[in-house]
């Protein structure tokens, strides 16, 4: 005799005929794959301003590379990059080349006189810089970003100072501005406002509709929407356009913190559908603590990783994590056991209720539903968390 999931209010999902499921499946794969779609054959969101610079040195012998000035900016701008890209002297070597070089850089801003002033109150910024050549190309070095726009234009210096070596494999070297354009910007905030507004129409609708309905009525799926629309709103950021008002990385960090926490509480919605398949008595501490200490740890150090370097390049605007490979990379390798575990821990949980779905009514529409529309999202969560 099959039994039933769980004791609740019936969701109609579970009660469709399969040809209105196939309707319901093959909707949300369409809107799925055309927003995809759309993302990809959208226009470059990143405008690039080119400054190709020959390497002359100056009175102390020391190889100075001044660009005049980076393009206008403006907030919608959000972020700066400047990237450097030597080029080969020689071509046709078949040789790989690792030069380790360390550029001071100056930074100034040029305000609406025309005079210079500089972002720094002490020495130029340097860190030593590993640098692959091969045949065809040698790597881009970033070299400086700024996680918010102050001023409308800045002006960046960079001296090399190992020039012998330098001048002998480099015939110039490119520097790339780069930023987002304007228009993206624009189009990102009202996106954001249009689906934060449905967001909270549906949720609104959907606590209303369950409202004649006891809280230890409702299903498993049912409970965990009402937990996940709220996030949801976070995860659209009502906050987003105060970041182009205050001129401060924390609106940005914020924003982080909020998508975050929303694919962190996905994450940890997967791990509960799948068990309590199999598991209708869920009791706190053997049910839901376990996955919430493994979700809460990847979480943490996926904030730590994401807000470590917009601190530190708030006073240090050329810092990367790639001058500070040994705490980063020991965070980074945590951080992926603790993914390995979520991963091997979620397979567990998909093989066993699949096992378990046998002898449970509604296992054809159960199946469907928790696997064909599950699935996709939750590899596109995975992917960008």
């Amino acid at each position: 005799m099959p039994r039933e999931i769980e004791a609740g209010v019936q969701m109609k999902l579970y009660t469709l005929t399969k040809r209105r499921l196939a309707m319901v499946f093959v909707m949300f794969m369409s809107f799925f794959i055309i927003s995809v779609t759309a993302g990809l054959a959208a226009p470059d969101v990143i405008y690039t301003d080119s400054h190709n610079v020959k390497l002359i040195k100056n009175e102390y012998g020391s190889l100075v590379l001044s660009v005049n000035t980076s393009p206008i900016l403006t907030p919608l701008n959000q972020q700066l990059w400047l990237l450097a890209t030597p080029v080969l002297a020689n071509k046709d070597s078949n040789d790989t080349v690792d030069i380790a070089v360390t550029p001071q850089i100056n930074f100034f801003h040029v305000d609406s006189e025309g005079h210079e002033q500089s972002e720094l109150s002490g020495p130029p910024l340097s860190h030593r810089r590993q640098l692959t050549c091969t045949s065809e190309k040698c790597d881009s070095l970033l070299l400086l970003h700024l996680g918010y726009i102050n001023h409308s234009e800045y002006k960046v210096t960079v001296k090399l100072d190992n020039t012998e070596e330098v001048t002998d494999l480099f015939e110039s070297i490119t520097l790339e501005f780069k930023t987002y354009k304007s228009a993206f910007t624009q189009v990102e905030i009202w996106f954001r406002t249009v689906f934060l507004a449905l967001t909270f129409i549906f949720t609104i609708w959907y606590t209303r509709s369950l409202k004649p309905y006891h809280w230890d009525d409702w299903s498993i799926e049912q409970k965990w929407v009402m937990i996940l629309l709220p996030l949801l709103l976070l995860y659209n950021n009502p906050l987003f356009p105060l970041a182009f008002i205050v001129a401060s990385f924390a609106p940005f960090m914020v924003d982080g913190i909020f998508q975050a926490t929303f694919l962190a509480t996905l994450l940890l919605y997967y791990l509960c559908i799948y068990h309590s398949i199999r598991e209708v008595k869920r009791s706190f501490v053997r049910f839901y603590l376990p996955k919430i200490l493994l979700v809460c740890l990847i979480w943490l150090i996926a904030v730590v990783l994401s807000t470590w370097q917009a601190v530190n390049e708030r006073t240090d605007p050329t810092y990367n994590y790639r001058v500070d490979t040994v705490n980063f990379m020991g965070l980074k390798v945590v951080l992926f056991v603790l993914a390995a575990l979520y991963t091997l821990f979620l397979f567990y949980l998909f093989i066993t209720a699949f096992i378990e779905l046998r002898n449970v009514a509604y296992f054809g529409e159960s199946y469907i539903i928790l696997h064909l529309n599950n699935l996709p999202m939750l590899s596109v969560s995975c992917f960008i968390f």
